[in-house]
């Protein structure tokens, strides 16, 4: 079973993913400082989008029907959409299934790298 999808991604992709967890990190750093809700709004929109275009890699990538990497990918879209849902309704219960989902498809992600290979 090949799990390398992230890493046979092309490097444009890869360069894509880099730069946007750089700059949702630095969307948190400035909206924490600065106190700045705009930028806490577009970090939290920019988290979900990247959890969806990574699940969505994983899980097209995926070289079986149903495996842990399959699964981290799904889990990380569920988690994605379930982040831009809770920044347009903000719901606490869409704020803590995407945490949820996200953290679940980061350590299926994990698993399916580091062990299950």
């Amino acid at each position: 079973m090949s799990t390398t999808t992230l890493r046979d991604a092309s490097v444009r992709v890869r360069q894509a993913i880099v730069a946007s967890i750089l700059l949702y990190f630095a969307l948190i750093i400035y909206a924490g400082t600065a106190n700045d809700v705009t930028a806490r709004i577009a970090a939290d929109i920019l988290f979900g989008l990247v959890a969806i275009g990574i699940g969505g890699l994983l899980f097209r990538g995926s070289r079986q029907d149903f495996s842990a990497l399959t699964a981290a990918g799904l889990c990380l879209v569920v988690g994605g959409l379930a982040q831009l849902a809770w920044v347009a309704l903000d719901d606490v219960v869409l704020d803590l299934a995407s945490t949820v989902a996200v953290f679940t498809g980061v350590l299926l992600y994990i698993y399916a790298i580091w062990i299950a290979e």
